[in-house]
């Protein structure tokens, strides 16, 4: 998620940086622990529109446009009063272009356990109820429509499910070694514990029971160059936009106050550079819980700025289920 952020701060030098989370559990276990002050998205809106901040561009890191991205234009539409304009950019796999780069900059990553024919990669998605799940499906078959015929996807709360990526690696191959890696921002929880946990129902427990050699890659796609620039072009796009789009496509309130917002789908809170950090913000770093996090740049004159104080570790804080 650093990288990411990096990556948009850069491309949006005049524009100073904030950020803040949604999973409140997280928040006030931050605050009781670490005594460290963490705006949620209403306190972060609440304290943009009383900066005097004009626009406010959102930019999702989601994989899709799936529940919390809805719940996200719903809370921004609460606000179509306090600025002039409101923006909400487009997830990660939102065109067949995306899917293009998405599919590309994974393969590109994974190609060296690609050489092998009795090797399967295998991605973990999240997975979600909402319509938006057949992402998977569809990047699915564009990789193997590409050739890419080893290469599947589950998910940990949808489908496919890993019954159905062990259905399709019996069928499909005579596989000895499966390599597991998230196809999710950062390595979380899911990850961590669902995927290369040792726990008997992991995936790489379960995979493992099945006769296989497997191999665990924790590296998220936030990690990889292209999907930060494909983050970086969603942004950009945001900013450019002037008037109202339809669901999949960036929204516009126009109402009256300029800012970047930055949000996170992979994690209960997010990486804080420090490059340009509000005053009022402790900054921290942080790795892999799953949630909705926010990452807002504000184009303010004559705020005040400091370096990050301390990190925070992924595995220093409450998983989702918790």
């Amino acid at each position: 998620i650093g990288a990411v952020e990096q990556a948009i701060g850069e491309a949006f030098p005049d524009y100073e940086v904030r950020r803040a989370f949604t999973a409140q559990i997280i928040i006030d276990k931050l605050a009781e622990r670490d005594k460290l002050e963490i705006d949620n998205v209403t306190q972060a809106l609440d304290r943009a529109a009383a900066d005097g901040i004009k626009t406010l561009i959102v930019q999702p890191t989601h994989l899709m446009n799936g529940l919390e991205y809805g719940d996200l234009v719903d809370e921004l539409g609460e606000y179509e009063n306090d600025f002039d304009k409101i923006v909400l950019g487009e997830p990660l796999l939102s065109s067949d272009a995306d899917f293009e780069k998405v599919m590309k900059a994974v393969t590109e990553a994974s190609k060296e356990y690609a050489e092998s024919e009795d090797t399967a990669i295998v991605f973990m998605g999240h997975g979600t109820e909402a319509e938006s799940n057949q992402v998977y499906s569809t990047l699915q078959d564009k990789l193997t429509g590409a050739g890419f015929e080893n290469y599947y996807i589950g998910t940990v709360e949808a489908a496919p499910a890993l019954e159905d990526v062990m259905a399709s690696l019996k069928e499909n191959g005579t596989y000895k070694k499966v390599v597991l890696e998230p196809l999710m921002v950062v390595c979380g929880d899911h990850a961590n514990n669902d995927m290369a946990g040792d726990e008997e129902d992991s995936w790489k427990t379960i995979l493992e029971q099945e006769g296989y050699e497997v191999e665990c890659v924790l590296k998220g796609l936030g990690e990889l160059p292209e999907i930060q620039q494909l983050y970086v072009e969603h942004t950009q796009a945001a900013t450019a936009c002037k008037k109202q789009r339809h669901t999949g496509q960036p929204y516009i309130w126009k109402t009256k106050r300029t800012a970047v917002l930055y949000v996170v789908e992979s994690q209960k809170f997010i990486y804080v550079s420090g490059d340009i950090v509000m005053k009022q913000f402790l900054s921290f770093a942080a790795a892999g819980i799953m949630g909705l996090g926010l990452f807002w740049a504000a184009g303010i004159a004559g705020m005040a700025t400091e370096e990050p104080e301390h990190e925070i570790s992924y595995d220093q804080v409450a998983s989702e289920d918790e």
